[in-house]
């Protein structure tokens, strides 16, 4: 696996993903492996390198990859509104 496809994939995850409703996380985790690839070709990422770099969690699937980062972005969307509540 590349290590540069790793950390690329990583940080735009960070930058790119955010929460959506359960309904829309299909369409938009396609719409967001779309952008990432087309982001990565830019700088020389191939879209098998960020496959290789989904495997490590998701068995080289980037959709659910992105619908894995869209669940985490909701849960610590939850985490902060909870602790603004105590």
């Amino acid at each position: 696996m590349s290590d540069r496809a790793n950390e690329f994939l990583k940080t735009w995850v960070t930058a790119n993903v955010s929460t959506v409703s359960a309904e829309d996380q299909p369409t938009t985790a396609e719409s967001l492996v779309a952008s990432c690839i087309a982001d990565a070709a830019k700088i020389g990422i191939t879209e098998e390198e960020l496959q290789d770099a989904s495997s490590e969690i998701f068995e080289g699937d980037l959709i659910s990859y992105m619908s894995g980062a869209i669940d985490a972005a909701a849960l610590a969307d939850l985490e902060a509104i909870t602790k603004q509540d105590d």
